[in-house]
């Protein structure tokens, strides 16, 4: 059987922009040739076509860790795109990541703070930038991103 090789877990407030950056993301691991499947757990259902397992009623940092890790277990495609809540917890979320990186995987959180976030949770956004491996901020921008995270799977270049 197959196993997961890369999660790349969207993180923030802002939902319409993390849907736009997973579905550039998706596109781009395609396009370098490698499998796919969607971990939901945004605030709306996502409307993206891949394979998906959603994770609604909780965020994954808590109350569906264990959904979580049973469904990164399950999966057999060589990449998953994790879209999490807007209510995930930073600090809990960077905890349940570490339990789930293994010497064959790779978890890149990708952090997107708008000028909302910095002004009103000023906490939240210190927490993005100390946690996350890349944050993106206004205008989100994931091409330059995805075709970076595309040749990290399994630590060879895509060709």
């Amino acid at each position: 059987m197959a196993q997961l090789h890369q999660l790349v877990v969207v993180v923030g407030l802002p939902v319409a922009p993390k849907a736009t950056v997973a579905a550039t993301l998706s596109r781009t691991l395609h396009a370098a040739g490698r499998t796919v499947t969607l971990l939901d757990n945004s605030d709306r259902p996502l409307r993206l076509v891949l394979p998906t397992v959603r994770l609604p009623a909780g965020c994954v940092c808590c109350t569906l860790a264990g959904r979580l890790f049973s469904a990164v277990t399950q999966i057999t495609t060589d990449t998953a795109l994790l879209v999490a809540s807007a209510q995930a917890q930073p600090e809990l979320l960077a905890r349940v990541l570490d339990n789930l990186r293994s010497p064959t995987r790779t978890i890149t959180t990708i952090a997107l703070l708008d000028q909302h976030t910095h002004a009103c949770f000023p906490y939240l956004a210190e927490q993005y930038l100390f946690l996350a491996d890349v944050v993106l901020s206004e205008p989100f921008d994931a091409a330059p991103l995805a075709r970076q995270i595309a040749p990290q799977v399994d630590g060879k270049p895509v060709s």
